[in-house]
């Protein structure tokens, strides 16, 4: 198994892609970017040229079916590595929260 130095939460919308960058010294870097074929291509070259190696990022998101099919069809293009998580697991991984929202589903 891989190890991984950064972890790219995205939380899926219809529109949107809410998403947590969580580097090797604990550092966040939060953002959201619509959820088009241009802009995942956009934020992959912005990654690149922030100095992150593509390869050494595991992209973590919500199997929301159709939603999430366009992200997961980029990365398998790009042949990057990501999971898919079910709902259901990352709802429990919570706990009892309040305030919950798109970024702190991200995180």
């Amino acid at each position: 198994m891989k190890n991984y130095r950064i972890y790219l939460g995205i939380d899926v919308a219809k529109l949107t892609l809410d998403y947590c960058l969580v580097t090797e010294d604990h550092q966040l870097e939060r953002g959201q970017i619509l959820n088009t074929q241009k802009s995942l291509n956009l934020f992959l070259k912005d990654l690149k040229k922030g100095g992150h190696d593509l390869k050494e990022i595991l992209f973590v998101f919500e199997n929301t079916g159709i939603y999430s099919s366009l992200l997961s069809m980029v990365l398998s293009e790009s042949e990057l590595h990501y999971a898919q998580v079910p709902a259901l697991e990352i709802k429990r991984s919570l706990g009892i929260t309040r305030g919950k929202s798109d970024k702190v589903d991200a995180k």
